[in-house]
């Protein structure tokens, strides 16, 4: 009795044991299948082959081979060759799906190179697969050095970490860092660190990511300039259905060369992107083939995204330029937006961008101690801040110099007062007298056309295609799809006022001059 319940038991958890091995198996299979899946299509999307070939697979594992061959370098393919190990059980005393050990190597003689830059060393990944789908990744890359007669490549070993866990991705990378050497140039970063923490959010990437370098040191033609504390951080955020992506720079101090300031910073953002219609591009651009091409309803897919987010206004700005030098500190900022952009369709801009600039205005500050700016005129030779506070384009308060920028249709203004020289409309009037006297007539063929649409409609139109063709005859050759940049600027009046003037004059964007 006693030994039949020994062998039940043991019936029993080798029954436990092979089920579980069955379960994790097919389980690991569905994940690692997932995640194959979705890397694989990223890959194709970036014009990549990528094939898989399974060998030896049992309940305990399998060993899969996968190439890579980009279409731009098709004589170097990547194979990843990994070998599956199901759970429960691992090696190493680890417990979960699956444990997947994966080795890199290139094409013979790029691998040939790699390893006696390495002294043989190898790409590694292993990567942990928990119940649950969440992956832990170490990838491993051997430090070496690579010479040619040109130059040389020298880096250190690099070991990163990559958590993924459903669409949410973190990763830690680090290394003592790398230097590049030719004959006239040497190039040293020191100490690289890098971390991400992202998720995808319906095919948007929201989140952060850090990179950084401890030093900087550049040589070159017997100058050496020194950065120190490199960083760089990118965000990504959503709210209210606009989406905002932000770079900031920064240098704790740059020296060396003649120069010396300190606390260098960038910070430049993306604002007010529509959400649906970056997605509705990512959407139409990930139709893109191989050649870089889309079909032509991929084209009007993409153009009608872009005019979604045209329309709700998005922001360039350039949020910090700043540095501080020994004479005192520089500030920038300003930011490009769109005025009325409710006008604007991507279809039309497509065939003739030219309207886009009355739609485009800036707004900026800039800030600068006097000792600063005349250090700059130390430079030039010139005295450039007394002419320019006299037109008054500086402002002073007390040592600081600042100028108020503010630029639109009519041109740049600096402190309230325009700029000569500045105004777009000017340069794009600035045609030759040549046919002069044939866009006069078009002018006047052009009013009487949008006249008799006012009559039946009681507006304007913004499209030249919608007048009556026969009416414009061969002044079509000298006007766009698009002639809302005319209309913006109320040339139908212009037109009336100067009709029977000596020279009426609408260029080939519709423009009355």
């Amino acid at each position: 009795m006693k030994h039949q319940t020994v062998f039940v038991t043991l019936g029993a958890l080798l029954l436990v044991g092979a089920v579980t091995t069955v379960g994790a198996t097919m389980y690991t299979a569905r994940v690692l299948q997932t995640q194959t899946d979705a890397w694989t299509q990223q890959l194709e999307q970036l014009g990549a082959t990528v094939t898989h070939d399974t060998r030896r697979a049992s309940l305990l594992g399998r060993e899969q081979t996968t190439v890579i061959t980009f279409e731009q370098l098709p004589d170097t393919p990547v194979t990843l060759t990994s070998v599956v190990r199901a759970g429960p059980a691992l090696p190493g005393g680890r417990f979960g799906a699956a444990l997947v050990n994966t080795t890199v190597t290139f094409a013979p003689d790029v691998q040939r190179a790699f390893e006696r830059a390495t002294q043989g060393g190898r790409i590694t990944v292993e990567s942990l697969v928990a119940f649950g789908g969440r992956t832990t990744s170490v990838a491993r890359v051997p430090g070496g050095q690579f010479s040619e007669s040109d130059g040389s490549l020298t880096w250190s070993a690099l070991e990163g970490t990559f958590v993924t866990d459903g669409d949410r991705t973190r990763s830690d990378v680090r290394s003592d860092g790398f230097a590049f050497a030719d004959a006239t140039t040497n190039v040293t970063f020191t100490k690289l660190s890098a971390t991400s923490d992202t998720h995808l959010d319906d095919q948007l990437t929201l989140g952060r990511s850090d990179a950084a370098f401890e030093r900087v040191v550049v040589r070159s033609d017997g100058e050496t300039l020194i950065g120190t504390n490199l960083q760089t951080r990118w965000e990504g955020s959503e709210r209210d259905g606009r989406v905002t992506s932000a770079m900031r720079h920064s240098l704790a101090q740059l020296s060396g060369g003649g120069v010396r300031v300190r606390d260098l910073q960038l910070g430049w953002s993306l604002r007010s992107l529509d959400r649906a219609g970056l997605q509705a591009l990512s959407k139409a651009l990930s139709g893109v083939n191989r050649n870089g091409d889309l079909t032509d309803a991929q084209q009007q897919d993409a153009l009608a995204a872009v005019t979604t987010l045209l329309r709700a206004g998005p922001v360039f700005a350039v949020d910090k330029l700043s540095f501080t030098t020994d004479a005192g500190p520089v500030t920038f900022d300003g930011a490009v937006s769109l005025k009325n952009p409710a006008q604007l369709d991507a279809r039309d801009l497509a065939e003739d961008p030219t309207p886009l600039l009355t739609h485009l205005q800036f707004d900026g500050n800039v800030e600068a101690n006097e000792r600063a700016l005349r250090d700059l005129e130390g430079v030039t030779g010139e005295d450039l801040i007394t002419p320019l506070e006299e037109e008054g384009y500086l402002r002073r308060d007390g040592a600081t110099l600042r100028s108020k920028l503010h630029f639109d249709q009519t041109g740049l203004r600096v402190n309230g007062r325009l700029l000569p020289g500045t105004n777009p409309g000017e340069a794009l009037h600035a045609r030759s007298k040549a046919y002069e006297q044939q866009t006069t007539a078009c002018a006047r063929q052009l009013y009487v056309a949008q006249e008799v649409y006012w009559a039946d409609h009681d507006v304007y139109t913004a499209r030249v295609g919608d007048l009556d063709q026969s009416m414009l005859g061969t002044c079509l050759t000298l006007v766009t799809y698009d002639v809302t940049f005319a209309n913006t600027i109320e040339w139908t009046a212009n037109v009336k006022s100067r009709a029977t003037s000596a020279s009426v004059t609408i260029d080939q964007d519709g423009d009355v001059y």
